[in-house]
């Protein structure tokens, strides 16, 4: 029984022009809102509840709001150069099926897999081809959607051509976990591999199966069965490939061709193929030339001989597909949806698709039993209005998100967890915290246990399965240690020197004539005189009387510090009530020094040198300061009836 139940990953198709269908439901709905819009390749994933999560043309990632996601332009994909009705070229995604994106074993990590280069469409501009298969890493959080990484190389083709018109499928490794990145290369007989597990990308592993694929296999979709055992290729040169896959061991273990290549002119249709897709069973395959649609039965002594034409498109005509004469509607892409039936576009193919309206292009059409044989599969044209948006040529890449493990095979390998663990910041301040996150696989076995270690850290241990936030009062690099142990095994990973504890700035405040200086190269200062901030965002501050000066530096870490000096004994007003006056501070050419019983008074710089010093017996006394440097200057004023006196008093031409 095939269910929509079954794959939540894949509820949400994006592609076309602004197309969108949810397929919670037997039936899909269509949806506004899309930014996408791709003449072939797109992809998108949802959660385990069916919501969006992110979706992608192949040049730009959008989150489920439909805004681009952080760092989520210029990806490098399949660019097919087209001309618009006033001659302008323009690129669009052109890979069929060039696009795959797999959850990478973390609930908010994705990887984006992309064939990537030029594709010659009459002509184009100037560009570098980035020719290859590459990969972009996605990093979603709450509402936030990055991609932390991209245009990866994971495969580059020197030849430009071996990969770069799509074909990429992915299957799920036979322990239910990892998954195989398969690609058919172009120009040989040659399929490569990739596996994808919690360690890495392992690969390519190459091999070389069935009849060599000539220049001319342009375009041509790919397609996996639902139950991951079979593997089919389709191209415009005529060729139909059907493999049998092993999926524990990531190999083909027989071929079988259904094609004629190859066609003599690009006129014969009754050679060329491009879309395909398996019945849920995997018994039937469904292949198309453009205007016709076939069943094969997978299950019949005679394959080739099973073939049967379920629809045929009238009217068809078409010139020479490598001139810019305007086809007509010609079925394109086919995809097998959740709810267990096979949808397929029948656009109004030219090219300039996307600048034309036409009935078919506001439709999907369906094979509805695509598992009956013969016509009994009731293929129904037009069945699901788009609404204002459009197909153009391709259908969503999704792979069978839910296939399982084989069960007791020797690649049952999983029933021990795997210990892993993430955190979004590693880097802090002395002081600061980080709040790690467990992303174990395989936690849905019973009586899962966790011990975290934390050299460094408080706590420096936990066996929750979240850790509270563990906060370094050193700065160092410090390691992590998580063990995941289960009934059937136990699995400990470390990251070493994973947190690093960044020292607070080193900061000094000193005096210098009138100002005090903090130590410089700092991105930020922030300066207050007894609380009250001070409006200078410099190293530098110009003394504003007594009291006590404090400085707030952060430095390029966004570490802080903070160190104050105070200055005491500056008197700006008439004497006190012990007859202690000094005036006017800030003075320029001259002061006044005041104290009851006066006897002396001695004047020194900020190094301790002395500038003037009398004996007096005047209560009050005037100092010319007119030839000293500017600058802040101590005042010892001696009595006969008091303790020595000291004020200070700054000096300002």
């Amino acid at each position: 029984m095939f269910s929509a139940s079954a794959q939540p990953q894949a509820y949400n198709w994006m592609f076309g022009d602004s197309a969108w269908l949810n397929f919670s439901g037997d039936t899909p709905v269509s949806q506004q809102g899309s930014s996408l819009f791709s003449l072939k390749s797109s992809a998108a994933i949802s959660d385990s509840a069916g919501n969006l999560v992110i979706y992608t043309d192949g040049f730009h990632v959008w989150d489920k709001n439909h805004q681009l996601a952080v760092n989520g332009d210029s990806l490098w994909t399949v660019k097919l150069w087209l001309p618009t009705s006033s001659g302008v070229y323009e690129y669009w995604n052109g890979g069929s099926n060039s696009l795959l994106l797999l959850p990478a074993f973390g609930s908010n990590n994705f990887r984006l897999f992309s064939i990537s280069g030029n594709y010659l469409a009459l002509t184009y501009p100037p560009e570098g081809t980035h020719s290859g298969i590459v990969y972009n890493d996605i990093y979603v959080h709450n509402d936030t959607t990055e991609v932390v990484s991209k245009n990866n190389y994971l495969l580059k083709d020197t030849a430009t051509i071996g990969f770069r018109d799509g074909r990429l499928c992915a299957v799920r490794h036979a322990n239910g976990r990892d998954w195989w990145i398969i690609n058919k290369r172009r120009l040989n007989d040659t399929v490569a591999v990739f596996l994808f597990d919690p360690y890495g990308i392992h690969g390519p592993y190459f091999q070389a199966i069935g009849d060599p694929w000539d220049y001319n296999a342009i375009f041509g979709e790919s397609a996996v069965s639902q139950q991951g055992n079979k593997i089919a290729f389709a191209s415009t040169n005529g060729q139909i490939d059907v493999y049998d896959f092993d999926r524990c061991m990531g190999q083909f273990t027989s071929y079988l061709s259904l094609g004629s290549p190859p066609y003599s002119t690009t006129s014969d249709l009754n050679k060329t193929y491009y879309g395909l897709a398996f019945s849920p069973s995997g018994d039937r395959l469904y292949v198309n030339d453009f205007h016709r649609l076939f069943q094969y039965d997978l299950t019949a002594a005679d394959v080739a001989a099973s073939k049967q034409t379920v629809y045929t498109l009238t009217p068809f005509t078409v010139t020479d597909i490598a001139q810019t004469d305007t086809f007509s509607h010609c079925i394109t892409e086919m995809e097998l949806a959740p709810n267990g039936k096979i949808y397929f576009a029948i656009p109004l193919y030219a090219y300039f698709t996307h600048e034309i309206n036409s009935t078919h292009n506001h439709y999907l059409s369906v094979i509805n039993d695509p598992d009956s044989l013969g016509t009994t599969c009731n293929v129904q044209v037009d069945a699901v209005y788009l609404g204002n948006n459009k197909v153009l040529s391709g259908l969503p890449n999704n792979p069978n998100y839910a296939l399982g493990k084989i069960a007791n095979s020797p690649c049952d390998t999983l029933n021990a967890p795997v210990a892993l663990f993430d955190a979004q910041q590693t880097s802090v301040c002395q002081n600061g915290c980080v709040q790690f996150q467990n992303q174990s696989l395989n936690p849905s076995v019973a009586h899962v246990t966790y011990q975290w270690t934390f050299a460094g850290g408080t706590p420096d241990a936990s066996s929750d399965s979240l850790p509270p936030a563990v906060c370094y009062a050193a700065s160092g690099e410090y390691d992590v240690t998580l063990v995941a142990t289960n009934p059937f095994g136990s699995d400990t990973f470390v990251q070493t020197h994973y947190v690093h504890v960044v020292a607070p700035p080193a900061i000094v405040v000193q005096p210098t004539n009138d100002s005090l200086q903090s130590t410089g190269g700092f991105a930020s200062y922030v300066w207050s005189l007894n609380g009250t901030v001070i409006p200078v965002g410099s190293s530098v501050v110009a003394s504003q009387g007594s009291g006590v000066y404090s400085v707030t530096v952060t430095d390029l870490n966004g570490c802080t510090a903070e160190a104050s000096y105070e200055i005491t004994g500056l008197a700006t007003g008439p004497a006190d009530a012990n007859n202690v006056s000094l005036r006017p501070n800030p003075a320029d050419d001259a002061f006044v020094v005041e104290l009851k019983d006066m006897t002396a008074f001695t004047v020194t710089n900020t190094v301790g040198q002395i500038v003037q010093q009398n004996v007096t017996r005047l209560p009050a006394f005037t100092v010319q300061t007119k030839d000293w440097p500017a600058g802040l200057y101590t005042v010892v004023m001696k009595s006969s009836s008091h303790q020595p006196v000291v004020r200070k008093v700054i000096v300002q031409h």
